[in-house]
């Protein structure tokens, strides 16, 4: 029988980061998960740390890989869940029983996604909360986070793998074509899910220019008639709103003649 999520953690010369995120998955109270680790080859002896956590994975490989995408990708192929969590190396599930509180939502819904406790290396944590529905505007300024998104199987059947050509923005890209291209279902479960560390990768500063690169280049490449339709709808807005505050218009609604 097939289990119902499949976890999988990337990681790549990171044992400190990669035995706290083995052992909040280890320490879950529910049952109803395979466990998938892929590691880039790494040689900081993370390598003989999945291997003593062997008995527990249901698939696990240390080899070099082409980026943390094809790593992604090697993750989703080797396993089997219904659904998919990546929970990568350094972040961690908020509490033992996270997995039990989220299980009861994973049943038909294409994309299920839960709030996510963002930690900054110098200052206190905070919790981002998700809105209940996500639209394309919503992508113009943020995206989903994959380690609190539980991703039905199908939906990568449908939508594909992530892109390898990107470095840095692969996952905004399919969240965003799942959603607007394909029309994939959602839903928001109010549950904090994984505590993420803002120092990786997409989070440092120096990686902004690059993740705007990336961003940019998916809008311009798959989105262009979506932003100028949706210029063209923020112009009308703007010009109704000055509309409605013109003294004109107060006017002639005073008198009511609209």
């Amino acid at each position: 029988m097939k289990p119902k999520l499949s976890i999988i953690t990337i990681n790549y010369n990171n044992f400190a980061g990669l035995r706290s995120t083995i052992t909040s998955v280890l320490s879950q109270t529910s049952n109803e998960y395979e466990y998938v680790v892929i590691d880039g080859g790494s040689n900081d002896g993370s390598r003989d740390l999945i291997s003593e956590n062997d008995s527990n994975l249901s698939y696990w490989i240390s080899e070099k890989d082409c980026g943390v995408y094809h790593a992604m990708n090697k993750g989703i192929l080797a396993s089997s869940g219904e659904y998919i969590l990546f929970i990568n190396s350094g972040d961690y599930l908020v509490n033992n029983s996270v997995l039990d509180d989220a299980m009861v939502y994973l049943a038909d819904t294409d994309l299920i996604y839960g709030d996510i406790l963002f930690r900054h290396p110098g200052a206190p944590p905070f919790l981002k909360t998700y809105p209940p529905n996500i639209d394309f505007e919503f992508f113009l300024s943020d995206s989903l986070p994959h380690p609190c998104t539980f991703i039905k199987r199908d939906v990568f059947n449908s939508v594909g793998l992530y892109d390898e050509d990107f470095s840095i923005c692969s996952d905004y890209k399919f969240f965003l074509d799942a959603i607007c291209k394909f029309n994939c279902s959602s839903k928001h479960i109010d549950i904090a899910i994984t505590s993420f560390g803002l120092d990786g990768i997409s989070s440092v500063n120096e990686s902004r220019g690059l993740l705007e690169l990336e961003k940019k280049e998916i809008l311009n490449s798959g989105y262009s008639e979506w932003m100028r339709m949706h210029e063209k709808i923020k112009r009308l807005e703007l010009e109704l709103r000055s509309l409605n505050s013109s003294t004109l218009f107060r006017a002639l609604k005073r008198m009511r003649i609209i």
